[in-house]
C-alpha cells in the first residue's frame, strides 16, 4: 500500500451502487423534480423516513396509491454498480487499501445496501459516513469534516 493515500472515500449512489429512486418514479409516470428533490434533501438529512420522502414525492399526483408498489420498486432497482466503481473497489481491497464512503443515503435504502451488499467486505465500517446518520449532507463540507 502507498504510504501516500492514507484512505479512499467513495460515494454510493450512481457509484457504488445504482440509483434507486428516479426510475422507479419514472416508471410510474412522476419526473423527478424539485418536488421530488427538497423531499429527497430532507429525507437524506434523516428528518423524514423513506416513506414519508415517497408520499411527498407522489403528493399532488394523483398516483398517491401506488406508494405501495413504489416502494417495493425502490429495493428491486437496488444493485451494485457492475459497471461503476466496484471493480475499482475490489481491486483496492485485495491491495489492502483503507476505503471509506461518504455519501448522501437515506434509511431504509442504507441498511438495505449494507446488509445485502456487505459493505464492511470493502469499507472499514469507521470510514462509512451516511448523511441520514450524522444529519448533515455533502452540499457543505460539514460532512467532510468528519
Amino acid at each position: 500500500m502507498s504510504s501516500d493515500i492514507k484512505a479512499i472515500f467513495w460515494d454510493l449512489g450512481d457509484v457504488c451502487v445504482t440509483n434507486n429512486i428516479v426510475k422507479p418514479l419514472s416508471l410510474n409516470g412522476i419526473k423527478y423534480g424539485d418536488q421530488q428533490n427538497k423531499a429527497w434533501i430532507e429525507c437524506r438529512l434523516g428528518n423524514i423516513r423513506g416513506w414519508e420522502f415517497l408520499e411527498q414525492c407522489l403528493k399532488g399526483t394523483r398516483l398517491e396509491w401506488k406508494i405501495h408498489v413504489l416502494y417495493d420498486h425502490t429495493f428491486k432497482y437496488l444493485n451494485m454498480q457492475p459497471n461503476g466503481a466496484l471493480p475499482v473497489v475490489r481491486m483496492l481491497s485485495a491491495k489492502d487499501y483503507l476505503q471509506g464512503v461518504i455519501s448522501n443515503y437515506a434509511e431504509p435504502w442504507y441498511s438495505f445496501v449494507k446488509k445485502s451488499f456487505d459493505l464492511e467486505r470493502f469499507f472499514d465500517p469507521n470510514l462509512i459516513i451516511v448523511s441520514h446518520q450524522v444529519k448533515k449532507d455533502k452540499s457543505t463540507r460539514d460532512i467532510f469534516d468528519l
